[in-house]
């Protein structure tokens, strides 16, 4: 017990708490156990001084420089480690990153402390490299030195202590609510790290500015001390030695004293220097006007041509932040493989140039994200409402006006084609998960299509599609939080008008705005298989659709998901242990949803999906024999789970936001669904599953995914598993269908079909597919737009 940490948090009162606790914990037993500790450092003498070569499955570039530093846990009150970290991985002008990334030679950094163990620490300077910053390894790390001398040179600086400690302290006193299970999880180790009374604010609060200590970390920050690690396929000959668990290839070399003296000998750098002053750490924490309009849901308070604003004042959370949202609803952005890509980069090259100058609106706790969609832009800013003005007007400085820089374009344009080749190297569950998608999406477009456009990916393309996308677009916004309506509308304002002046932007037609939809299956079941040449396990999704989302369908889906969540992983994990991955949930996606079960195997994806029917078929059997006082556990284990209150403003503004966005507009869902939820009985789920789930079932239509490994030990090099012959197999098709859909109905491959007499479509050509199949209906949003427009002449509001 003497190692024990225990925090209990409960609705009890403390005396009731405290009687718990002593039934249930006063019979452990202290025995005395010592806590290792380590006095040595982490590395011996000759694993100093030294470079690790390492070759990669990704084709990813990346450089690791290690110093092993003492343990710095009991001096969290002045965090030596927090004030190196906030020099080190600053990535404002004058940086480290910002001089790396000015020659081309990295993209990211992440620089600080990092934990150890008892006794010791380490300080890490990682970086990702561009082609060109490989061939420069030394250079960087001469340059990571060069940082370190400067900050020798100037010293440890109170106010760049004072600047952590007021943003520390900042973020402790508007600090989010968290979910219970995980606050107590991590309070239990804090009572290891913190004394009783600090247990709350130890790691937050910094209170004693001990300038020796950055003194004495620093002189740990040698060349003397570095250990290097470079990861690149480029260095597979070289690489002769294997890791034992992973079979990875490395090799390691001592590095040069010539290196090593040059390092320790550096000069200073003209352009290297300290974070400067934060000027976007909010000084006002005040709550707006109180707003009389008392809706628990946003409402439409402005619409124009151009788009409408959504409006809610937060009065939950009562905190002094805001999130704006704002989607540029734009129909070039995904009209093509070509324009896809183009969309993508437009986004990844505006983050970048912008990345100097929000980085420090992101350590004062405001930050924003610009991303490319099937819909075409989406600008989200969340955080401190004081400053957030400031930065929107230079985000749309740099929007309406956006110029591409050539070196930048060249060296981001690699990373994202790497990025699309680095797609067959990723987890086979992904790959169902993906290849599910683009069999069943309206429209997407294959990584394969996204890479034969790359050719015509040009600086001139690029510079001239940013007009097109922003020449005819529909906003639409969202401001929740710490905000009046006035200043809400002064921002959709700005943005529409900015936009209108400086893009000549026009509204979008109607008909330009329908969302993608849903493709419809039409028969009992379908096969899609792929290939995965990097990974030995294979992986299977199996998919049920059920339909058009509804209030009653989506409860009856969902506590059918409840029920066999549990089962459906102790029977295919614990029992048959088909496979360390084995999910069971939800698939939604443009209003229409299903059941999914998720496999990563050894064993090959046909076995696996015997092995997942045999279990669906033994579903029936299981509702059945639930007793009434099982079934309502369940119900109300969902209901529970559906009427839990975000715990972050940023949370509930997400939930706002995907209402909208998907147009369903059903504000009050979780009360709405919960109130029919509680309506449903066993018969209902037994009825839904024997309709669309069972394997017999009337309206049951099934898509699986099936990912083969073809890496030389994978299940594809195999013959199919020979325990699968204790199992119906099941047959499949080509496609070449009569009536177009892409599929032949008559059976071939195997001789013995499913117990049900189930034929399977086999899915081989996506668009021949798509082109025979319907499309669900969009439906109708829960609540007509127009009875969501608030009304303000009748409100005011108040002081």
């Amino acid at each position: 017990s003497n190692i024990m940490g225990l925090v209990v948090l409960g609705k009890q009162d403390l005396d009731a708490l405290q009687k718990m606790v002593v039934d249930m914990f006063s019979n452990v037993k202290n025995l005395e156990v010592k806590v290792p500790f380590w006095e040595d450092p982490p590395f011996e003498e000759e694993q100093l001084q030294t470079i690790t070569y390492i070759t990669p499955v990704k084709d990813i570039r990346s450089l690791n420089i290690t110093f092993g530093i003492p343990d710095l846990s009991e001096e969290y009150r002045s965090s030596p480690g927090s004030y190196l970290g906030h020099c080190l991985g600053h990535e404002g002008p004058g940086s480290l990153l910002s001089e790396l990334k000015s020659r081309g030679w990295v993209n990211n950094l992440v620089g600080g402390q990092k934990s150890g163990s008892k006794g010791f620490g380490f300080v890490i300077v990682n970086v990702d490299l561009t082609e060109e910053g490989l061939e420069h390894v030394d250079d960087i790390i001469h340059l990571v030195f060069q940082y370190l001398a400067m900050l020798r040179k100037e010293g440890a600086q109170q106010w760049v202590f004072e600047e952590c400690r007021d943003l520390h302290a900042m973020q402790f006193r508007f600090k989010d609510k968290e979910r219970p299970q995980g606050y107590v999880a991590s309070m239990a180790g804090h009572l290891h790290e913190y004394p009783l009374e600090e247990v709350l604010t130890g790691g937050y609060l910094l209170t004693e500015w001990k300038p020796e200590q950055i003194t004495s970390l620093m002189e740990h920050l040698t060349p003397q001390k570095v250990r290097v690690a470079v990861l690149a396929q480029k260095f597979k000959d070289i690489c002769d030695k294997e890791e034992k668990y992973y079979g990875a290839k490395y090799c390691v070399n001592k590095i040069e004293q010539s290196k090593i003296d040059s390092w320790a000998s550096c000069e200073l750098h003209p352009k290297l220097r300290l974070p400067d002053k934060n000027e976007f750490i909010p000084t006002q924490f005040d709550l707006k006007s109180r707003d009389t309009y008392h809706v628990q849901h946003p409402t439409i308070v402005k619409e124009d041509d151009l788009g409408r604003l959504w409006f809610k004042q937060d009065d939950e959370f009562l905190l002094p932040k805001t999130c704006i949202n704002i989607e540029m609803n734009s129909p070039v952005a995904y009209s093509d493989p070509h324009h896809a890509n183009l969309a993508y980069m437009f986004a990844y090259l505006f983050k970048d140039e912008l990345n100097e100058y929000v980085y420090a609106a992101e350590l004062a706790g405001l930050g924003y994200m610009l991303a490319n969609t099937k819909s075409g832009i989406t600008l989200g800013i969340k955080g401190y409402s004081d400053k957030q003005k400031v930065l929107l007007e230079k985000i749309m400085d740099k929007l309406t006006a956006f110029k591409v820089d050539p070196n930048r374009f060249e060296i981001l344009r690699e990373n994202y084609i790497r990025g699309l080749k680095n797609f067959g190297a990723d987890q086979p569950h992904q790959h169902a998960i993906y290849y599910n998608s683009v069999v069943l999406a309206e429209k997407v477009w294959h990584k394969e299509e996204l890479l034969s456009c790359v050719d015509i990916l040009t600086l001139e393309a690029l510079q001239s599609f940013i007009p097109r996308l922003l020449a005819n677009i529909k906003l639409e916004c969202l401001v929740y939080g710490n905000s009046t309506v006035e200043e809400a509308t002064e921002l959709f304002d700005y943005v529409s008008q900015r936009l209108t002046k400086d893009c000549k932007t026009r509204p979008l037609l109607p008909s330009q705005t329908l969302k993608m939809r849903e493709v419809q299956l039409t028969e009992p079941s379908y096969l899609y298989e792929a290939k995965n040449e990097v990974h030995k396990s294979s992986s299977v999704e199996i998919y049920y659709q059920c339909g058009l989302q509804n209030t009653r369908s989506n409860m009856l889906l969902e506590l059918l998901a409840q029920i066999i969540q549990e089962p459906c992983f102790h029977q295919l994990r614990t029992k048959e242990q088909l496979g360390y991955i084995v999910f069971s949930g939800l698939r939604r996606s443009n209003i229409v949803q299903g059941l999914r079960i998720i496999v990563q195997s050894d064993r090959h994806p046909k076995y696996v999906e015997d092995r997942v029917e045999k279990y669906i078929a033994e579903l029936k059997q299981v509702i059945q024999d639930m007793s009434e006082e099982e079934f309502k556990s369940h119900q109300e284990a969902l209901a529970a789970k559906r009427l839990e209150k975000p715990k972050k403003l940023s949370s509930k503004n997400g939930k706002f936001w995907a209402e909208i966005l998907s147009e369903h507009l059903h504000f009050d869902r979780d009360n709405i669904e919960v109130e029919e939820l509680r309506k449903l009985t066993k018969d209902d789920i037994l009825n839904f599953y024997t309709e669309h789930i069972a394997p017999s079932g009337e309206q049951r239509r099934k898509l699986a995914c099936h990912v083969v490994s073809h890496h030389p030990e994978g299940a594809g090099k195999k013959p199919l598993d020979p325990s699968a012959e204790e199992t119906p197999s099941t047959s499949s098709t080509d496609d070449k269908s009569a009536d177009q859909d892409g599929a032949q109905k008559s059976g071939s491959g195997s001789t013995e079909k499913p117990a049900n007499d189930e034929v399977v479509i086999k899915v081989k050509n996506i668009a021949q597919f798509k082109a025979g199949q319907p499309l669900y209906p969009l439906g109708k949003p829960f609540t007509p737009p127009e009875n969501l427009v608030r009304n303000l002449q009748e409100k005011k509001q108040i002081p």
